[in-house]
């Protein structure tokens, strides 16, 4: 008998914030939207990278941006950028980008600074320390080794993001990227419900289920947690006070289990869906609670136990939790409080979810109480660290993870080493470190086949990187002066100048190689190809200006013009 429209409780009303963001909010909730709108991203250089960067964000109702770009736009920075009007040519970059990028939502404060970074660095680098995260792009390595240098130091991520075409990077540094809702897979969570070691409300509420009094309706929809409870104290009557443990034990403990099935008059077991459940439930429940492993890694770690004024919130937490564990947790985590589904009737479910409610909200308040002793000896305000972060950080304590970073200058000091300084070995990871950091488009190939020299397994051996420096690799002078070792993005053996072979070596149809820039172009990719072979030496990826302008003569177009490598970085 469905209800009355009158008796039916009216929803209340939806804002029109949560309008807005319903579909984010379903995804990260209240808490995830409020660390968004209270964010602070700055952006360096309104490139067309970053501009779509700051966009999603903007969308997503991110508290305020600043744009650091000193440049002026410039037609192919109109072509490329969505977020730059056709008639803003020769004015600042940024202010165009910001102003179309507030237009997006009219909740977000943006700003833009009209100067280059390198100024920025110079006059104000600790201005850099206010936001919450830093989205570099279009950046030398000088420069952007010298941001790596001062976020480093303030503890403040850094996003360094490239693209060239459809080849894009992002290399991220953070010193510590603090995990705390995770969002696991709920298939792969195993349920916080404490049966072999029972706290008192659970098991009273238990111990008050009288199954042989029940009729077959209530016998058939007790909740399965009841049901392993019974079976659990008739087991350990059975077996000294110790739980079934590996296979064989938990094998009979479901014998065990089918003792309290109802049965017909001629002795068959009756169909009942909360036994079945009950069944299912016994490997993976009956399974004693402990500390993950992970978590007790941070309860020894350094951050934990010499905590400062300056420590993180999170370090803060970690070791309040790690009191309330060896105390009143006695050797285990705050109970999470969610309970799955299960075939029941609903007052007992309910009963069910209020107890283990119950129970966490008691963990979280004895957790908190030790928060704020902490808070007090550090000498910062008790209230810094509220009561729902507490809880919040209760109901994920079995996820919580750290993940330590390293810093782009490190990587950028490295690939600057000479190449005649560096051990064989040394070189090889060195190429792989600029692969992997997205410093240029990349098709890196280690080894290259010999001619004639199978190895032992019957395979091409392979020829290790070349020790030749730049000025060695025999390209043209204009080539010269401009390459630096270490940070060539490389093919092997039959290469060639990437740009010269795969767009400009074969002129389209009907087009005549009569003038000399295309002679040029045919003799400079001959030279690259000769020496190549010979040499077995890296080719460098990318087209030059001389190049260039041999494609545009050959028919290739302006579409074509792409800078040499060595300005590229």
């Amino acid at each position: 008998m469905s209800a009355s429209p009158a008796s039916n409780p009216k929803s209340p009303d939806i804002s029109e914030k949560n309008k807005k963001y319903d579909r984010q909010l379903r995804l990260w909730g209240d808490h995830g939207q409020a660390a968004l709108e209270s964010a602070s991203v700055c952006l360096i250089n309104a490139t067309a990278t970053g501009t779509e960067t700051l966009k999603s964000l903007v969308l997503a109702g991110l508290g305020s941006f600043t744009i650091v770009d000193g440049k002026i736009a410039t037609a192919e920075d109109i072509g490329n950028n969505f977020f730059l009007p056709s008639d803003c040519a020769g004015e600042s970059r940024g202010r165009s980008a910001c102003r179309l990028l507030l237009e997006l939502n009219p909740d977000v404060r943006g700003q833009h600074v009209e100067q280059p970074l390198e100024r920025l660095l110079d006059t104000e680098p600790d201005r850099l320390q206010a936001f919450s995260v830093v989205v570099a792009t279009e950046l030398t390595d000088s420069c952007l080794s010298r941001l790596s240098e001062v976020l480093w130091s303030h503890n403040v991520p850094l996003l360094v993001a490239r693209s060239y075409g459809l080849v894009g990077s992002i290399r991220l540094q953070v010193r510590e990227h603090l995990v705390v809702e995770s969002h696991p897979d709920p298939d792969s969570v195993v349920a916080d419900l404490r049966l072999l070691q029972p706290f008192p409300a659970l098991a009273a509420f238990c111990d008050s289920q009288q199954l042989e009094a029940m009729d077959r309706a209530a016998h058939g929809h007790t909740p399965f947690l009841v049901l392993l409870y019974k079976a659990l104290q008739r087991w350990r009557d059975e077996h000294d006070g110790a739980p079934p443990s590996g296979y064989r034990e938990k094998k009979q403990f479901k014998e065990t289990l089918q003792q309290f099935r109802l049965r017909t008059a001629d002795g068959v077991p009756e169909l009942e869906e909360n036994f079945d459940e009950a069944e299912r439930a016994v490997n993976t429940l009956l399974t004693p609670p402990s500390v993950p492993e992970a978590v007790r890694t941070l309860f020894a770690s350094q951050q934990c136990n010499s905590l400062t004024a300056k420590s993180d919130d999170f370090w803060v937490l970690v070791k309040a939790l790690h009191e309330y564990v060896e105390n009143e947790g006695e050797g285990l985590l705050p109970v999470r409080g969610p309970i799955p589904d299960m075939f029941s009737d609903s007052d007992r479910y309910i009963q069910l979810q209020n107890i283990y409610r119950e129970e966490a909200r008691r963990g979280a308040d004895q957790v908190q109480r030790h928060v704020h002793l902490l808070l007090e000896s550090l000498g910062r305000p008790s209230d810094v660290i509220t009561e729902e972060q507490v809880r919040h950080f209760c109901r994920n304590t079995h996820a919580l993870r750290v993940f330590e970073g390293t810093a782009v200058q490190q990587e950028l000091r490295h690939l600057r080493l000479p190449a005649n300084e560096m051990e064989p070995g040394e070189r090889d990871g060195h190429l792989r470190d600029a692969a992997r950091r997205g410093a240029v488009p990349i098709r890196v190939q280690h080894g290259a086949r010999r001619r004639g020299r199978p190895g032992r397994d019957g395979r091409h051996q392979t020829q290790g990187v070349s020790e030749s420096p730049a000025v060695r690799l025999g390209l043209p002078e204009h080539h010269q002066g401009r390459l630096r070792p270490g940070v060539l993005s490389v093919r092997r053996l039959g290469a060639t100048h990437r740009g010269c072979a795969d767009r400009g070596l074969r002129r389209p149809r009907g087009h005549q190689a009569g003038d000399g820039a295309v002679r040029a172009h045919r003799q400079h990719v001959h030279l690259q190809r000769h020496q190549l072979v010979q040499r077995r030496v890296p080719a460098v990826i990318g087209l030059c200006d001389l190049c260039s302008a041999a494609v545009a003569a050959a028919g290739g177009g302006a579409g074509y013009r792409t800078p040499c490598v060595s300005t590229v970085l």
